[in-house]
Formats: C-alpha cells, sequence, structure tokens
C-alpha cells in the first residue's frame, strides 16, 4: 500500500540519517583535502568507541570544530545574510527551499553533540558545560600538551 514507501524515508528522518551523512562526509572531505594539501598520511581511529561512550563536549569540540563547526557557522551566517537580504533587493524566498538549505549548518554545527550518546541526559549536558567552561578559561599551557585532556582554548585556537 502508500505506507510501506513512505516507512523507509520517514524512519530516517526521524533517526536524523541526513543531518550523520552530512556531518560524515564533511568530516571525509576535510580529512582528504587536507592529506593533499599538507601530505602526511596517517593512521585515523576508526571510533568504534563513539557509539558506546560519551564524549565530554570540549572533546568533540576540539576534535570537530575544524571540520564541521567553523564550516557550519559560516554557512549559517551566509544563510542568514540571504533571509535578510532577499527582501531589501526584493527577492521572494521559498520556505521550502530555505527548510533545506538549513540541513547543512545545521547538522554540521549539531551533529558532533546530536550523535553522542547520552546527548540527552540532562545530568550529562550540565556537566558537559561546566567542562566546557572550564576548558574554556584555563589558562594556556607552554609547550602544548597531550590530547587527553585536550589542551586549552589558548593552545587550541
Amino acid at each position: 500500500g502508500f505506507t510501506a514507501p513512505c516507512r523507509k524515508p520517514l524512519g530516517a528522518l526521524l533517526t536524523f540519517s541526513p543531518f550523520f551523512f552530512v556531518m560524515q562526509s564533511r568530516c571525509i572531505a576535510h580529512y582528504f583535502s587536507l592529506e593533499f594539501a599538507v601530505g602526511g598520511g596517517k593512521y585515523i581511529p576508526t571510533g568504534r568507541g563513539l557509539a558506546i561512550n560519551h564524549t565530554p563536549f570540549h572533546e568533540i569540540f576540539a576534535t570537530y570544530a575544524a571540520s564541521c563547526m567553523y564550516p557550519g557557522v559560516e554557512l549559517l551566517l551566509l544563510l542568514s545574510g540571504l533571509i535578510t537580504l532577499a527582501p531589501i533587493c526584493g527577492y521572494a524566498l521559498n520556505y521550502w527551499a530555505l527548510g533545506f538549505a538549513s540541513i547543512a549548518p545545521v547538522s554540521l554545527i549539531l551533529g558532533p553533540s546530536l550523535f553522542n550518546p547520552h546527548a540527552f541526559c540532562i545530568a550529562e549536558g550540565v556537566d558537559d558545560l561546566g567542562r566546557f567552561v572550564r576548558w574554556l578559561v584555563r589558562p594556556a599551557k607552554a609547550g602544548g600538551g597531550g590530547f587527553d585532556p585536550p589542551p586549552p582554548w589558548g593552545d587550541f585556537h
């Protein structure tokens, strides 16, 4: 009947798989272009523990900022500029097109946190926010540092 062909795409939308696909594609493209720019093929962990373990937000930010979050913010600013300037210039905006165009920036910004286990647990979210703020205000260390915990914001940025 009619419900069978609608069930599969609706199920994919409800599990946010388009958001994951956009985030995954951007990560692959980022690291692929980085390999061509600077070379240095090396082992990239598969991230098998990602589906089981909760990762604090400051570690997610340190990992995905350059590949996903910064381009997502750029796309969101570009889309905001389009929304702001289109009526001034006399152009009509199609809301369906804006909705679909907003999938990419939203998935790039929220995707790394959205697919983190326990992402919707309030206690984990409050703890992650506290760790993120402490990571931002922690003074920079001289001489770098390891990745566990991530270097402070001053060293990262």
